[in-house]
């Protein structure tokens, strides 16, 4: 995909308003604006499950009598879609709805909206009947008896998981393949870990990520994932890929390895953004929407630390409001954005990672907000609040260099 733009004007989805138009002329060297989303996501499900990559239709891997859970990752992108394919397979099979199981994950802090294209109840994806007979449940680490033992690791680490995952005959894995900070890539069997896992396993997945490391490299949580997959003996996955405006790009289908694989593929294709020298001036759009907005916030700040000059300017533009979560509590009474990076590690907040990334983009550029956030809020997390999308037109009409990603929270960024 090239990374010099076509034409001088795009549109970026961000905010309520769902664009900005972004005319940057010859000083605009990196545009990303991200892939779109499908015209229909039911449809792109249906294709994947019909084409399932190395793996036998799933309506062929499961018998009547199976008890079946689809296990949700919080993030997953249009879930009612994902399970009505599911379940159009299942049904071929002759699965009765009341042996169907749905749980989605825990998120970073056991939290995520419960409404919008994430959250709701995925229930609405089965026809009528089917929905009344099967369950549905959010899991909550901190539940007494959520959890059940699932086995030991080569390691030693006893793994306890949600027990409708433990009292499944069949598992099917539903996830959003994405770039990960502590994953590398996430996807697959990290549905399984740390989002229906113990409070204690939630606990230890809480870290400030590997800024030294690449995707593509090994990480703890990523194999410890895979060890757990392994483990629970599930072997067929739904995954799909973020479009720029939150809805879904690619959906894929098929034995776990092989989705995980081919999806690598396609985020690197998709989602990789390679900037031949660093720009005076970011602009990251966040796509609208997401279940935890100040998580999605701060994975677009830092995807834009990773391409602004030291000093320059990142102008973000994101639905975000509300007030935060503990760890960016804590950065908006800092002197200094760097004053809090000590004191995160030591109580180890949820927001952790959100909260590291935007006090390392606050100290290495000047932040600009275009949000729901108040302006005091705002200023207290070292970010000039702006008002209107005109507002940040005008801070990018002044630089010298400009690269601008959207959905800027699913990228991984490098520049030369």
């Amino acid at each position: 995909m090239p990374e010099a733009p076509a034409a001088t004007a795009l549109t970026f989805a961000a905010g309520a308003d769902g664009s900005f138009p972004l005319s940057a002329g010859a000083s605009l060297t990196v545009c990303r604006p991200g892939p779109p989303a499908v015209a229909d996501p039911a449809v792109a499900v249906r294709d994947a499950l019909a084409n399932p990559i190395e793996f036998p239709a799933l309506s062929r891997s499961v018998i009547p009598d199976d008890r079946v859970t689809l296990a949700l990752s919080p993030d997953l992108t249009d879930p009612a879609a994902v399970v009505g394919g599911v379940w159009g397979e299942l049904a071929k099979a002759g699965v009765d709805p009341q042996r169907l199981a749905l749980i989605r994950g825990a998120g970073p802090g056991y939290g995520g909206s419960a409404d919008g294209r994430f959250g709701g109840d995925p229930r609405g994806g089965l026809p009528r009947g089917a929905a009344a007979a099967a369950s549905f449940t959010r899991h909550d680490p901190e539940e007494e008896d959520a959890c059940g033992y699932l086995a030991s690791t080569a390691a030693g680490d006893r793994v306890y998981l949600a027990r409708p995952v433990l009292e499944a005959d069949v598992v099917v894995s539903c996830g959003a393949l994405r770039f990960d900070p502590l994953l590398g890539v996430a996807g697959a069997n990290s549905v399984f870990v740390p989002g229906l896992s113990d409070e204690d396993a939630v606990l230890k997945a809480r870290g400030q990520g590997h800024a030294e490391l690449g995707p593509e490299d090994d990480r703890p949580l990523r194999q410890l994932a895979d060890e757990v997959g392994w483990l629970l003996g599930t072997q067929f996955t739904v995954q799909t890929i973020p479009a720029a405006d939150g809805g879904t790009a690619v959906a894929l289908a098929g034995g776990t390895e092989a989705v995980l694989r081919r999806g690598r593929e396609l985020l690197d294709d998709l989602w990789r953004v390679k900037a031949p020298v660093r720009s005076e001036v970011v602009l990251v759009a966040v796509a609208p929407g997401s279940p935890d907005r100040w998580a999605a916030t701060a994975r677009a700040l830092d995807a834009a630390r990773r391409l602004v000059e030291r000093g320059g300017k990142i102008v973000v533009l994101t639905d975000l409001a509300g007030s935060p979560p503990p760890g960016l509590a804590e950065l908006a009474r800092a002197e200094e954005p760097a004053d809090v990076l000590r004191p995160l590690r030591q109580f180890r907040p949820p927001d952790l990672l959100a909260a590291t990334a935007w006090a390392n983009a606050a100290d290495r550029a000047r932040i600009y907000l275009l949000s729901g956030l108040a302006d005091d809020l705002a200023e207290d997390l070292f970010a000039v609040p702006l008002s209107e999308p005109g507002e940040a037109a005008r801070v990018i009409a002044g630089a010298g260099s400009v690269a601008a990603v959207g959905g800027a929270q699913f990228a991984w960024c490098e520049a030369a």
